[in-house]
């Protein structure tokens, strides 16, 4: 356990809202403007990667990490440290959580102002938002709904492929997404 003060970040500390380890000994973590990498029991602190964005997820896979943070905001972490910014899904989402499919698809969900699941086209840079595909997966009060509740915030997402994807959100919902027409 670290406080924020041997970290360097000073008092009151900023929240902390995710972490990825890619391997042993390495470690990524985000939140509230920050940006924390610990590699080889060093932590490197800064609070300048994602401008006044806010970190609200960090995923890796395929040799890749992806940052999602507030404001539509996916970055991609490259060798040299840097980050390279993917286009933005939409200035008022909060991209909660991340996914890469077994067959090399991003896919990016958040929520506020709506509910959203996104899936990235890397050859034209491209957010696709994906629609539901079972609607009985979604309940209310005992009836079945035919969409997300737009106060819906996706917080998870895993799939077993590119067309079984779940989503959870903080409502306490379990959706089934397929690829957008």
């Amino acid at each position: 356990q670290h406080t924020p003060s041997e970290l360097g970040i000073g008092t009151p500390a900023p929240d902390l809202t995710a972490v990825y380890t890619p391997e042993p000994g390495t470690a990524y973590i985000g939140g509230d403007e920050i940006f924390i990498t610990y590699q080889d029991g060093v932590f490197t602190v800064d609070f300048d990667v994602v401008g006044a964005h806010r970190i609200r997820s960090i995923y890796g896979a395929a040799g890749k990490v992806w940052i999602g943070a507030e404001k539509g905001t996916v970055l991609e972490l490259q060798p040299d440290g840097s980050f390279s910014p993917l286009s933005t899904i939409n200035p008022g989402a909060k991209v909660n959580a991340m996914w890469y499919s077994p067959g090399g698809t991003l896919y990016a969900g958040g929520g506020q102002p709506f509910a959203m699941l996104w899936k990235y086209d890397e050859s034209t840079d491209n957010w696709d938002f994906l629609e539901v595909k079972s609607p009985s997966f979604i309940k209310e009060d005992g009836n079945y709904l035919n969409r997300v509740s737009g106060q819906a915030r996706l917080s998870g997402i895993w799939g077993t492929d590119d067309e079984n994807i779940f989503v959870v959100t903080k409502e306490k919902q379990v959706v089934h997404y397929a690829v957008h027409p």
